[in-house]
């Protein structure tokens, strides 16, 4: 909105988060901030003209990973190069890390074997595969972590949050076994 002085001159009362200006109003310029968490840099910052279209670029230091870029303490995009129209005066923070270790064991090394551990970036997906020795009489039966069981599917896919151990139980097909804190019984409709 706006309103005349004295003078007749025209006085732009605009919130930050308003809507543009028609074309009759001076153009409003905002200052985008940009920085690093640490551990990488940030390019693209400066002062852009309302709509205007910014791209941020966040890359990370040898060693570590770019995680988030936020805004106010909140996650507004998890991509190193992040595009949006200037609508307001922003403070933005590029967030890095280390990357994070996903580690895979198995509730017996006799029952079958795993893959998928490593190292992984903040957002990434990790992978793990469990597979019962072959021409045994093992069937695989969940991961957990943190004793909860999170996937009773032999290839399970997550997105890397933080560091994370997680077990592969395997057992009988038809008996009960208890693996990692977590009872688990197969009845024979769920033979492979």
């Amino acid at each position: 909105s706006y309103h005349y002085n004295y003078n007749n001159e025209a006085i732009v009362n605009m919130h930050p988060r308003e809507t543009a200006p028609n074309e009759d109003w001076p153009t409003v310029v905002f200052p985008i901030n940009a920085t690093a968490s640490g551990n990488g840099t940030v390019e693209g910052a400066g002062n852009y003209n309302f709509g205007e279209s910014v791209t941020l670029t966040a890359t990370a230091e040898s060693g570590y990973c770019f995680k988030y870029w936020e805004e106010d303490g909140v996650n507004v995009s998890e991509s190193p190069s992040y595009t949006f129209k200037a609508k307001y005066d922003m403070n933005l923070v590029a967030v890095f890390a280390e990357p994070y270790t996903i580690t895979v064991s198995v509730n017996n090394n006799d029952y079958g074997t795993v893959t998928g551990a490593g190292t992984y970036d903040y957002g990434q997906n990790c992978t793990l595969t469990a597979t019962p020795t072959p021409g045994s009489n093992y069937v695989f039966l969940n991961w957990t972590k943190n004793n909860e069981v999170v996937s009773s599917i032999d290839t399970y896919t997550f997105k890397v949050t933080d560091d994370a151990a997680l077990i592969a139980n395997f057992g009988t097909i038809d008996g009960t076994h208890i693996g990692s804190g977590v009872t688990t019984t197969i009845a024979r409709s769920e033979e492979r």
